[in-house]
């Protein structure tokens, strides 16, 4: 049986505390952080001194904890080295990145990527790499290739299987390739409609697009996988907050019935 939490990109447009409130509605514990050029700013993208007190405060008073800070970009390395610092302090587990552009090797990814996985272990937190269309951790072959030349544990894979699906490759096969590593898991749909607009969430949901979820959790029941999945879909931050709350719900609720489905509740 899986725990589920969300991002609070899903009210970007809002402020953090907003995004809090809105997010205990939805009925999670636990919040995925986004900082985020010019798109979602509830920790100051180019901040590597925030005031981390205030999120702490208003994480305690909507009763959520920190599980994630989702920061893509092209980040230097010392605001990196400082957002491992802030998601120590928050008590989080792991930094959400992409990786290199495709044009790079994934042995040059990894090879410059090593201090920072140096830095997570001494503070007793993960990375977690998407593997996300236009980078260069994308396939299957990518994936793996990446987890055997870092193997630390402060390394893993956050897996997006809509991107496994864009790449034209088998989800499950993916999920056992990287067994063990899964850092974060989206419970994230995708159909046509996405396809067309990749910010149009109509089919992103969980449930409302082509993604095969009983094939996905019988996979992830497989390997042993435990850990909360996260709720997403991009989009729902340009809908009214009750309409993202109650999609992000029903996401949850589908999520919930695969779960039954297939033996898990």
């Amino acid at each position: 049986m899986f725990d589920y939490f969300a991002s609070s990109v899903a009210f970007a447009e809002r402020s953090f505390a907003e995004a809090c409130a809105a997010l205990r509605e939805v009925g999670v514990n636990e919040v995925d952080i986004w900082s985020v050029p010019n798109w979602c700013a509830h920790l100051p993208p180019e901040d590597t001194k925030p005031d981390l007190e205030a999120v702490k405060r208003t994480l305690d008073e909507h009763q959520l904890s920190c599980r994630a800070i989702s920061a893509y970009g092209k980040d230097s390395d010392e605001m990196l080295l400082a957002r491992l610092e802030h998601l120590a302090e928050l008590g989080g587990k792991m930094l959400v990145r992409g990786s290199g552009p495709d044009e790079m090797t994934v042995k040059e990814f990894a090879d410059g990527f090593l201090p920072f996985v140096r830095r997570a272990e001494e503070l007793g937190v993960q990375i977690a790499i998407e593997n996300h269309r236009g980078h260069v951790v994308n396939t299957i072959a990518s994936m793996r290739e990446l987890l055997a030349r870092v193997e630390s544990p402060a390394l893993g894979i956050a897996f997006a299987p809509i991107h496994v699906h864009m790449a034209k490759e088998d989800i499950p096969e993916a999920i056992h390739a990287v067994a063990g590593r899964i850092a974060l898991c989206y419970a994230w749909d995708w159909g046509p409609s996405a396809d067309k607009f990749w910010k149009d969430p109509q089919e992103q949901v969980p449930g409302t697009g082509v993604i095969d979820f009983h094939a996905m959790f019988g996979a992830l029941r497989d390997v042993g996988y435990d850990d909360p999945l996260c709720i997403f879909a991009h989009g729902l931050e340009y809908e009214r907050t009750s309409d993202a709350i109650v999609a992000l719900r029903a996401g949850r609720d589908y999520c919930r019935q695969v779960e039954r489905d297939i033996g898990l509740r």
